[in-house]
């Protein structure tokens, strides 16, 4: 292999790819024993952390996967971009904050929170277009669940407490 060769293939992962596919394996590996445990649930409750482990564990091979690919291109055309710890920390901190706060503060408020937020980490700087992307998904949540099916969709205990 030329020196040339050797550098380029060495830029392909970084030891921070190789890091981030790694904790991705982890995090994989302890969502497939999640899976595995909820089995030992009675057949009600084993549904919705058994959805959450394969959810999850998706995440996570994908992440591992995007994190130790190879960028497309040749040596000096741009590179992609590989998954950073910020990417990593987002992806699994993220959906329990949300737990957190749908709790505390219901569903409408603790959605609204964190589809605004993620539209701004992606990217999404006009303010119109994030009041209306997130107006317009919780409406369409609104119109399915609670209108045409008739379901009610979680309050906050904040809110349930006031009005006791």
């Amino acid at each position: 292999m030329s020196r040339e060769a050797g550098s380029a293939a060495s830029a392909l992962r970084p030891p921070r790819a190789i890091a981030a596919s790694i904790f991705s394996a982890v995090l994989l590996m302890i969502f497939a024993g999640a899976f595995v445990e909820a089995g030992s649930f009675s057949p009600d409750a084993a549904l919705f952390p058994r959805l959450i482990s394969v959810v999850a564990m998706a995440s996570a091979a994908f992440a591992s996967a995007q994190a130790i690919r190879k960028p497309i291109g040749r040596a000096g055309e741009s590179q992609t971009r590989t998954i950073t710890w910020r990417d990593l920390l987002i992806g699994y901190a993220g959906p329990p904050l949300y737990v957190v706060l749908m709790v505390l503060f219901g569903f409408w408020i603790a959605s609204a929170i964190f589809l605004a937020g993620l539209l701004l980490m992606l990217g999404t700087r006009n303010p119109l277009i994030v009041f209306f992307v997130t107006a317009g998904t919780l409406s369409l949540i609104y119109v399915a669940f609670e209108l045409a099916f008739s379901i009610p969709l979680p309050g906050g205990m904040l809110f349930d407490f006031a009005a006791d």
